[in-house]
């Protein structure tokens, strides 16, 4: 890592959090400097750090595909 956040300095860039989401803001004057196509890592963390559940974006996916096809249909009977 190049201590840049997106090609652009962090002394360049305002960062604001929230549960949602993550805002990075950048001078125009630095646009140049930006990279428009990012890579991102998403993990999810279960419980705190006390249960030490984490998962990726894609293993969430994986999750997400597994009730929504396999399992709610099988419970489909009931919310007819």
């Amino acid at each position: 890592m190049d201590g840049t956040i997106w090609g652009v300095s962090p002394a360049d860039t305002t960062l604001e959090k929230s549960d949602e989401c993550l805002i990075v803001s950048v001078p125009l004057a630095r646009k140049d400097k930006l990279q428009f196509d990012p890579t991102t890592t998403v993990t999810v963390a279960f419980g705190g750090d006390m249960s030490g559940i984490t998962e990726t974006f894609e293993t969430l996916i994986e999750i997400y595909n597994f009730v929504a096809l396999d399992v709610l249909p099988r419970f489909d009977r009931f919310f007819s």
